[in-house]
């Protein structure tokens, strides 16, 4: 995913950083695609979401945000102004295609209900799904109409917290925000129970955020440049974590914070440092993957279920494995495909607007 506005052009591309991004939209579309494996005649056996470390990808998504937030802002201006600018263009950037996978969910519930857990879609649900609020659905679960969205609800309120530090010098910006998320889980934690709103906005999840934002300092600051020989370590130890999460059944999400944004850490420190020795990946498929990462993240579920539909209709002897990779390969494929062709675009049409109606109200 690209930064709009607020991001010095002149900064390097952090491409393990970037190659990250591809890898952990990947992550949430595999468990997403095994999750489909129920629906195929072939398929005999149960599945469990908890031994499928797969939202793995979630916590990586959220770390590397903290970490881009912070190294692309540091020396832009800092003032409540260009905050109110900041906030505005990441809603710019993540909204469009986040709509349109929203209206298109809309639009199958009604014409093909059979198609999704249709779960009503009141003015209510809609208007909360579109501006990035919890509202329950008809289970009872905080998700909005596209599944994947309610990491967006947590993205949305990390921008607000941050763009709130432009009031501060950058170093101490870094620092409140820091410090206001730590006490915003801190006092979740404190709260008396019963407040579902409470314990959203409070979720320990928020710390993820700041663990980006601490290695954005440090990589800022050259502190990772004499680090090179940790990236190895913390990359292995990170994989050998989750590898041990998969074959340990984990399944204490309240915990996850530890168990799973400790790892991302860890794998996000391997990258930058990678990088800041000259070391970083360079594939460039796994490039294009990082850059059509936001847009695997939102359409992927859209083609895994179109194809267990498909192949349970159409090909009811299909292996499971044969349809693993071709799902794999169409969510790759739909990915990219949609991020050249409307993300991409999108972008490019806002960043235009915004800077335009920028110059305007200076003018």
């Amino acid at each position: 995913m690209e930064i709009l506005a607020l991001v010095d052009k002149a900064r390097p591309t952090l491409t393990s950083i970037q190659v990250l991004r591809g890898i952990a939209a990947l992550f949430v579309a595999i468990g997403h695609v095994i999750a489909e494996f129920s629906r195929l005649p072939a398929f005999s056996g149960g599945y469990d979401e908890n031994i499928v470390q797969f939202r793995f990808g979630v916590d990586l998504f959220f770390v590397i945000s903290g970490f881009i937030m912070v190294y692309t802002t540091r020396g832009k201006p800092r003032t409540a102004a260009a905050g109110g600018q900041f906030l505005i263009a990441r809603f710019l950037r993540i909204s469009p295609l986040y709509w349109a996978a929203t209206l298109l969910t809309i639009a199958i519930a009604l014409a093909l209900p059979s198609a999704l857990n249709h779960e009503g879609m009141s003015a209510e649900r809609i208007l909360t799904s579109l501006f990035y609020l919890p509202h329950r659905n008809a289970s009872g679960d905080f998700f909005p109409i596209v599944g994947p969205g309610w990491t967006l609800n947590y993205e949305m309120f990390f921008y607000l917290i941050f763009a709130v530090t432009f009031v501060l010098p950058w170093r101490s910006g870094i620092a409140a925000l820091v410090v206001a998320l730590g006490g915003i889980v801190a006092l979740g934690a404190l709260a008396p129970a019963g407040n579902d709103l409470i314990a959203y906005y409070t979720n320990a999840i928020l710390l993820e955020f700041a663990f980006g934002a601490l290695l954005g300092y440090a990589y800022v600051r050259g502190a990772l440049n004499r680090l090179g020989r940790l990236a190895l370590p913390a990359a292995a130890i990170a994989i050998a974590w989750i590898i041990a999460l998969h074959l340990g059944g984990f399944e204490h999400m309240d915990q996850r914070v530890f168990f799973y944004g400790v790892p991302a850490t860890l794998l996000v420190f391997a990258a930058v440092v990678a990088d800041a020795q000259g070391k970083g990946i360079h594939w460039p498929f796994a490039m294009m993957l990082g850059d059509s990462s936001y847009s695997i993240y939102l359409t992927h579920l859209f083609v895994a279920r179109a194809a267990s539909i498909v192949t349970a209709k159409m090909l009811p002897g299909c292996p499971v494995w044969l349809f693993f990779v071709m799902t794999l390969a169409a969510v790759m494929l739909v990915g990219i495909l949609t991020a050249r062709w409307f993300e991409i675009p999108m972008h490019h049409f806002t960043s235009k607007v915004f800077r335009s109606g920028k110059q305007k109200t200076a003018a």
